[in-house]
């Protein structure tokens, strides 16, 4: 038995789901770092829904450990990796959360952002 996308009856229009074509990366400033994030449209959905449910059963460190690895360039994750646990130099827990958040919901969730 063979299963077959259906096709849009007549007189019945396609909803048509858009992804942005934008391939421009966005940046970020902490001090004197400057840090690179891979453009939206280059973020599979699944890495925002891993962040959400690992924060949901309390796994933070694995939570923001992830996050930051999927959405910063590999260089700039390397610095703000060894920032976030630098004694002399560090980016603080509450810029931390900040940024995330910035990132999560105004950057990557776009219009389904109260599903996180």
């Amino acid at each position: 038995m063979r299963c077959e996308m259906p096709q849009p009856r007549k007189g019945k229009t396609m909803k048509e789901f858009l992804i942005s074509d934008g391939k421009e990366p966005l940046q970020f400033k902490v001090g004197t770092d400057v840090f690179t994030c891979i453009p939206p449209c280059d973020l599979p959905a699944y890495a925002l829904v891993i962040y959400a449910e690992t924060v949901a059963v309390g796994r933070l460190l694995a939570a923001h450990i992830k996050l930051f690895e999927d959405v910063l360039e590999p260089d700039s994750y390397k610095i703000f990796s060894d920032r976030l646990q630098s004694k002399t130099s560090p980016i603080t827990f509450p810029t931390m959360v900040e940024i995330s958040n910035w990132l999560v919901q105004d950057v990557y969730a776009g219009k389904a952002k109260g599903l996180l």
